[in-house]
C-alpha cells in the first residue's frame, strides 16, 4: 500500500484572525482613554508653566518698573491701547524688555492660537487707518508674528486699567484709556486685593469664538484679549445709586479636560465640553480653576451681599479672585 504523505500549511484560520483582531481592538480601546488623558495632562501643565512664565514677567516688570505691571493692554487702536503695539502694551514691554516672548508661550488646546487684537481693522488698513496708532504693511505684520507678537491668552482688565476714574459713576467708557485710571500699579493691590487674588492673565474662554483674523489667507478665530471689566452693576445700601460692580471674567475661562463626546449644559452658547482653565496672579502664581457648574464658563449671577452691598457672586471664582475695586474702600470684595 502506497504511503501518501500529507502536508499541512501553517497559518491562521479565519476565525483565529478575526479573534486576534478583536483583541487588538479591545486593546486599543482600553489605551486610548489613558493616552487621551496622559495628553491632556501634558497640555495642561505646559498651559500652567506658561501663564506662571507670562506672570512672573509682569511681576519682573513691576520691579523694574517702580511697581507697573505693564504699559497697557494688547491693542493697536486709539481707543483703547497706549501707543503703538511695537512700544506700548504688555506684549511689547515683554519682547523688548526681554522678560518673554509671548508669541512663544500659547495655550496648546484652545481652538483660536492667536489673539483678536491682530485683526486687520486694528492694524490701521482700509477705513480703520485712523483710529490705530500705526499702520502696518502685510510684511510688517507678518514680521510682528515672527517676533512674538501674538497670544492667546487674555489679559485682566485689571491688569491693563485698573479701574476707572470715577468707578461712583456708570457713564465713561471703562476700556478707553482716558476713562481710566491707568495700567497697574503694585500701590494700587492693597485692602482685600492681595497678590495671590489679583489676577494678570487667564486662559481665554473657548465658547463663541466669533473673532477672526486674516494671516497669509486663512482665516483663523481670535481669542479675547482683555476681560470686559467692571460692567456688571453694584446695588448699595438704600437710599444710594447703584455704582460700577465687580469685574466680568467670562472672558476668561475653561480650555482643557472634558470628555470626548460629553457637552456642557448652556445651551447653544457654548458648544465645547472643556471644563478646566488656569489664572495667574500678581503675585507669580497660577491657580487650577474647574468648572463647578459644567456650564462652560466662569460666570456669575446676583447673589452677593456684604455690608450693605448687593454684587454679583462668581460660580467658580468666588474667594480665588479679586473682584471689586482696587485702589479704593468701597466695593472691596
Amino acid at each position: 500500500m502506497t504511503k501518501q504523505r500529507i502536508e499541512r500549511r501553517s497559518g491562521f484560520t479565519l476565525v483565529e484572525l478575526l479573534v486576534v483582531i478583536a483583541i487588538i481592538a479591545v486593546l486599543i480601546g482600553l489605551l486610548l482613554p489613558a493616552l487621551g488623558n496622559a495628553r491632556d495632562a501634558a497640555q495642561q501643565t505646559l498651559c500652567q508653566s506658561n501663564l506662571r512664565q507670562l506672570s512672573v514677567a509682569g511681576l519682573t516688570h513691576a520691579n523694574d518698573q517702580r511697581g507697573l505691571f505693564c504699559t497697557g493692554i494688547f491693542d493697536n487702536r486709539t481707543t483703547r491701547g497706549s501707543g503703538p503695539i511695537t512700544e506700548k502694551g504688555w506684549v511689547a514691554d515683554f519682547i523688548n524688555g526681554e522678560y518673554a516672548i509671548p508669541g512663544e508661550l500659547l495655550c496648546p488646546t484652545n481652538p483660536a492660537q492667536h489673539s483678536q487684537s491682530l485683526q486687520p481693522d486694528r492694524f490701521g488698513r482700509g477705513e480703520a487707518r485712523s483710529s490705530t496708532f500705526t499702520s502696518y504693511s502685510e510684511e510688517e505684520f507678518r514680521d510682528l508674528l515672527r517676533r512674538g507678537f501674538n497670544t492667546n491668552y487674555c489679559q485682566s482688565w485689571q491688569m491693563g486699567y485698573t479701574r476707572t476714574k470715577d468707578p461712583w459713576s456708570l457713564s465713561g467708557d471703562v476700556k478707553n484709556p482716558r476713562d481710566t485710571l491707568g495700567p497697574l500699579r503694585d500701590s494700587q493691590i492693597s485692602g482685600g486685593a492681595s497678590p495671590s487674588r489679583v489676577a494678570l492673565f487667564g486662559d481665554a474662554a473657548t465658547q463663541n469664538i466669533s473673532d477672526f483674523v486674516e494671516i497669509d489667507g486663512a482665516r483663523l478665530p481670535a481669542c479675547k484679549a482683555t476681560t470686559d471689566g467692571p460692567v456688571t452693576i453694584a446695588y448699595p445700601p438704600e437710599g444710594r445709586r447703584p455704582v460700577r460692580g465687580r469685574q466680568d471674567f467670562t472672558d476668561f475661562g475653561p480650555a482643557h479636560g472634558g470628555r470626548p463626546g460629553d457637552r456642557v449644559d448652556q445651551g447653544e452658547d457654548v458648544s465645547h465640553n472643556r471644563s478646566v482653565g488656569f489664572i495667574g496672579f500678581a503675585d507669580g502664581h497660577v491657580s487650577r480653576i474647574n468648572d463647578a457648574v459644567y456650564d462652560g464658563v466662569w460666570g456669575h449671577d446676583d447673589g452677593l451681599e456684604i455690608g450693605g452691598w448687593r454684587a454679583v457672586e462668581y460660580h467658580e471664582l468666588e474667594g480665588q479672585v479679586y473682584g471689586g475695586w482696587l485702589g479704593l474702600p468701597g466695593l472691596d470684595f
